[in-house]
């Protein structure tokens, strides 16, 4: 079994998701509203990377992107807390294959309806 096959469907199959080992269904707001988003060329090394964070006891849930757009794979990691989610950020900022940055639901979900503004 490829990692690719402990991620299942998400979306209507752009995205593949797997829970973490910190995931409860019954309890959303376990979540951390603050989210580790990656961004990377190479697909497999994205799913090996999301497919370990899952393995961590605080991790809630990763999904990754099936298509890339302009070459560049969308991962994104959830956690239970905060601190772990500046604490892998710190880690990966350096790292040399991929991109990662953290996403604030609090700040950004405001905006999800609003009209944006094209260049």
């Amino acid at each position: 079994m490829g990692l690719d096959d402990r991620f299942e469907d998400f979306m209507g199959g752009r995205f593949r998701l797997r829970r973490g080992r910190g995931y409860e269904p019954d309890q959303l707001e376990l979540k951390c509203n603050k989210k580790l988003c990656f961004f990377a060329t190479d697909q497999a090394l994205l799913t090996e990377l999301l497919f370990e964070l899952m393995e961590r006891p605080d991790a809630w849930a990763a999904k990754y992107s099936t298509c890339s757009k302009g070459g560049m794979y969308l991962g994104r990691a959830f956690f239970t807390d905060e601190e772990t989610v500046g604490r892998l950020w710190r880690g990966f900022k350096r790292h040399p294959e991929l991109f990662c940055a953290v996403q604030d639901d609090d700040w950004s979900g405001p905006f999800r309806d609003v009209e944006p503004i094209l260049l």
